[in-house]
């Protein structure tokens, strides 16, 4: 019973989503929002079984405020870079290696998902042995300002959140 109290939030975030995509507030979709909802977080507790416990709330917010903030900023380099380049001065993509301090596996996908929404990076993989991120830049100017940002920005929150 414990664990059904623990997906209420999922619920009521599969729910918020089901009203927003179907734009409608009749009865008849309200309910069935919302056994779709309870039903799909209810049968994929079994898929899961190592569960999230995350922590920190104000943490997740102020990372929340930090994403938000380098995804406009990313926003406008990338605009910058597009409509700046030519044919023969296109701006360096390149490959960054980043080797990663945080193991909690829900971090790594928050973490992979934090970064592909930031436009003009790209999550190409992660070595399962030794945790070095592969990341693909559009306009890579410093190498270092990558490992800068993902240790000092990203890392020390998503292991005080999850770990």
């Amino acid at each position: 019973m414990r664990s059904l109290f623990f997906w209420i939030p999922m619920t009521c975030g599969l729910f918020v989503a089901w009203i927003m995509l179907t734009g409608s507030l009749s009865l008849g979709s309200l309910a069935l929002g919302f056994i779709l909802s309870f039903g799909i977080v209810l049968f994929s507790t079994r898929l899961r079984p190592d569960r999230a416990y995350p922590r920190r709330i104000l943490a997740m917010i102020k990372l929340f405020f930090i994403v938000l903030k380098d995804v406009y900023a990313s926003n406008l380099d990338v605009i910058k870079l597009t409509l700046k380049s030519r044919p023969d001065n296109q701006p360096v993509a390149d490959f960054v290696n980043i080797p990663l301090n945080i193991r909690d596996p829900h971090a790594i996908a928050l973490l992979a998902c934090i970064i592909n929404y930031v436009p003009g990076t790209v999550w190409s993989g992660l070595t399962e042995n030794d945790y070095i991120l592969h990341l693909h830049v559009f306009g890579l100017e410093n190498e270092a300002d990558w490992h800068r940002t993902v240790h000092e920005r990203y890392e020390p929150l998503l292991m005080e959140i999850f770990e």
